[in-house]
């Protein structure tokens, strides 16, 4: 593997470490490295600064890599991280509730396009106003989604 830094300091020494440019990499490079247990303790230093979704979205790199034995400690130590959808911004809250339901409706847009589940869902919700419109006897809108 090659290290290609990205930093914006072009006198910063990374050396080897530029290869860690992800959380899947190092917890990867941890595990085989260091065992179970360095794994477990550097990101479980990370809990309170990493949402679950972070720990969830590297162990599914992890696992799609062929790595489940630390997905698997990821994944655990993700059910006691808090969900980044928690954490509303300061900002949003002092805007008022309804900017944190719009925040939040907006969060699990972003979450569920990541994760490829927005697209069949969205083509569901579609069908399903189609079918409605038909029973209802009303000509369906003549643009395509």
């Amino acid at each position: 593997m090659t290290a290609i830094p990205t930093n914006s300091q072009p006198d910063e020494d990374t050396g080897e470490f530029a290869v860690f440019d992800s959380f899947d990499a190092l917890a990867a490079y941890l595990h085989h490295r260091y065992g179970e247990a360095a794994l477990r303790e550097v990101f479980g230093m990370l809990m309170g600064d990493l949402p679950r979704e972070s720990f969830e979205d590297t162990a599914a790199e992890l696992e799609n890599r062929g790595l489940d034995k630390p997905a698997g400690i990821l994944r655990e130590l993700a059910e006691s991280a808090t969900s980044e959808i928690e954490r509303v911004p300061d900002y949003v809250v002092n805007a008022g509730e309804s900017f944190v339901d719009s925040w939040r409706i907006r969060w699990l847009q972003k979450r569920e396009i990541k994760l490829g589940t927005f697209g069949p869902k969205l083509k569901r919700i579609l069908a399903r106003n189609h079918r409605q419109t038909q029973a209802n006897g009303q000509n369906p809108s003549s643009h395509k989604h």
